[in-house]
């Protein structure tokens, strides 16, 4: 699952992406949130080079996604805990969504 999820971003728009990863981290869908993850980290954090890619483009400073983020660490289940955090490290490197991280705690 984590292969086609994968493929699906690597060929999706950064729109879409992050649309994606909104849909998995929507409680419904939690127990697909660990290939979402898996699969987006693997996108935009395989090198120095994607991190710079991700932290340069205005479609991941998006305050929506790191209030999802910030209320899926400290709603869900422990299981979900690793993926959570990946990600808000991940969003943590766009200066503005780091702003927005500080406000939540």
């Amino acid at each position: 699952e984590q292969r086609q999820v994968y493929e699906f971003l690597k060929q999706a728009s950064l729109p879409e992406q992050v649309s994606f990863l909104k849909f998995g981290l929507d409680p419904v869908h939690a127990r697909d949130l660990l290939a979402s993850a898996s699969a987006f980290l693997k996108v935009h954090a395989h090198s120095y080079a994607s991190l710079r890619r991700f932290t340069s483009s205005v479609s991941f400073a998006n305050p929506h996604v790191v209030q999802l983020l910030c209320c899926a660490a400290e709603e869900y289940h422990v299981a979900y805990l690793s993926p959570v955090l990946a990600l808000l490290w991940l969003f943590s490197k766009v200066p503005s969504n780091r702003s927005i991280m500080i406000k939540k705690v």
